[in-house]
């Protein structure tokens, strides 16, 4: 799957974006790159293929899909578990970003509640 086909999925399943790319990989943010409000990052081949998602540490992944993630090795506040795309598939990915990304909006909405 290509960096820019995963993003169009998540956009199609109505998540709210900002895209941050550097040279290694793009980061996605929910609302604005504020810090916290990163839920995914991606890194890519030279060919734009994903080789590695990275997401937050609290994101509580389907049955099937447990024990295929491992610690990113990241201490970048909370994006710090991954999984490899040679361990799933695009389905698995873009399921994992979904979840990833509920659960940083469910937190920026817990900080900012008032």
């Amino acid at each position: 799957m290509k960096v820019d086909e995963l993003i169009a999925n998540l956009e199609k399943n109505g998540l709210e974006i900002y895209r941050k790319n550097n040279k290694e990989q793009t980061a996605l943010y929910y609302f604005d790159d504020i810090i916290g409000n990163k839920f995914l990052e991606i890194h890519y081949s030279k060919d734009n293929e994903v080789t590695i998602v990275k997401f937050h540490r609290d994101t509580l992944l389907p049955t099937s899909l447990e024990g295929i993630d491992e610690n990113s090795g990241d201490d970048d506040n909370s994006i710090t578990r991954q999984v490899r795309s040679e361990d799933c598939n695009s389905e698995d990915i873009i399921m994992i970003a979904i979840a990833s990304y509920n659960e940083v909006k469910r937190k920026y909405k817990l900080k900012h509640k008032k």
